[in-house]
């Protein structure tokens, strides 16, 4: 057997996947501006809370993001941008039991909210929930189906649950929407794992050194543009 391929198949086909289930502050999406607000006097301190917000965000400061808005919760009880946000911020924060239920209260008055379904999606594929996870992120495809996270996000559901003709079916739309990075590694995933899994372990490590190669490339562009 090739030194790529681990005498242990079942436990390295997961780990295939697992850092891109770990690190998915990329699959969360800007959550969009919102029109609605309990507080239409107080527009303009609503906007500079959503402003300084959506900079955290950005900024990946999430312990600050997040005593930020608990601190000025009072002043955006309906506003989705601002909850939404609340929600990833708790996530980030290791509050996932809260972060999901700020999207479910999301959900319950906008079940229609595309970016609460996507994070709901998110925390439960962190959980291995994947049969939840679909039922998010179908809903969440419906509203924007031409969104390449979630379609990734999609993908690896189905990947992790063996469906590996549907997962690559997904990765490939993701793929021809924006090119999507992780969708075109996903992809690859898939096949080497489609591969070990027959038993055809020379081509898997060719797929899997192209992986390596691919993912190197990109810290040399990261490291240059930091």
């Amino acid at each position: 057997m090739n030194n790529l391929i681990p005498q242990n198949q079942n436990k390295f086909i997961e780990s295939i996947f697992e850092n891109d289930l770990k690190d998915k502050n990329k699959y969360f999406e800007i959550p969009k501006h919102s029109n609605k607000s309990l507080l239409p006097k107080n527009k303009n301190l609503l906007k500079s809370i959503e402003n300084k917000a959506l900079n955290l965000f950005k900024k990946q400061k999430y312990n600050e993001l997040h005593k930020f808005l608990i601190n000025n919760i009072d002043n955006f009880s309906n506003n989705l941008t601002l909850l939404n946000l609340l929600g990833i911020s708790q996530y980030k924060t290791k509050n996932t039991q809260q972060a999901f239920n700020t999207f479910k209260n999301i959900l319950k008055f906008y079940p229609h909210n595309f970016d609460a379904l996507n994070s709901a999606s998110i925390i439960l594929i962190d959980e291995k929930k994947w049969d939840e996870a679909l039922i998010y992120l179908k809903e969440a495809i419906k509203l924007q189906p031409q969104n390449s996270s979630a379609l990734n996000n999609l993908g690896l559901v189905y990947a992790s649950k063996k469906k590996y003709n549907l997962s690559i079916k997904n990765f490939n739309k993701a793929i021809k929407i924006d090119n999507n990075f992780d969708a075109k590694r996903n992809l690859i995933n898939v096949q080497s794992v489609e591969l070990i899994e027959a038993g055809n372990y020379k081509k898997a490590e060719k797929i899997l050194l192209k992986i390596i190669e691919e993912n190197e490339k990109r810290e040399k562009k990261y490291r240059r543009i930091q």
